[in-house]
């Protein structure tokens, strides 16, 4: 193991390699090794993690970065620029907002910094706001992996007469899937 193994957080290492490939679109696991000062087994893991999350493609050797992970990238580089207006402009915003009002914020960088101040305010709890967008759709999808069939939860958002059709994966329990079915919900098993 090499002695920056340790020195560098997994987050940061992983956020320089999609950098670096974005610039070269192409690496070996020695040159990212290289680069990074850090053991070939290292850069095997964080291409394997990489990989996992979708951000790039495993080649024989070395990784290549995929759109998503350009799309990431992109992204980051724009959440940066401009980041004092941004932060003023969404200062100003945020104090408009009241506790328990509904709003709307765009994909946009900006609007990303007016949530990071909002995010700890009490607006409705999750299980009120998911039930009052239940009572004003006009079609309600559920959906869930299977490790939720069988379980109970605190706070249910949503009854299973108000539930239309559930999508999840082809491991849900079979009662769980026939008791569905038989309250005249759509399960969908992918």
């Amino acid at each position: 193991m090499s002695q920056n193994d340790q020195g560098m957080s997994p987050e940061r290492r992983r956020d320089q390699i999609l950098a670096y490939l974005s610039a070269h679109d192409h690496s070996s696991v020695s040159d990212l090794s290289q680069v990074l000062g850090v053991s070939e087994v290292t850069v095997r893991k964080d291409l394997d993690q990489l990989e996992a999350q979708g951000v790039l493609t495993r080649v024989h050797g070395g990784a290549v970065v995929s759109g998503r992970g350009r799309l990431e990238l992109y992204f980051a580089e724009r959440e940066q620029e401009h980041l004092e207006e941004k932060r003023r402009i969404a200062q100003a915003a945020a104090a408009l907002i009241q506790s328990g009002q509904r709003i709307f914020l765009d994909a946009s960088t900006t609007a990303l910094q007016v949530a990071r101040l909002i995010k700890d305010r009490d607006d409705l709890n999750e299980a009120q706001l998911k039930q009052q967008i239940v009572n004003a759709s006009g079609l309600v999808v559920g959906i869930v992996d299977s490790s939720k069939f069988g379980t109970r939860s605190f706070s249910a958002f949503a009854l299973p007469h108000e539930i239309d059709r559930i999508i999840t994966d082809e491991h849900a329990l079979t009662a769980g899937v026939k008791e569905l079915r038989a309250a005249g919900i759509q399960v969908d098993l992918v």
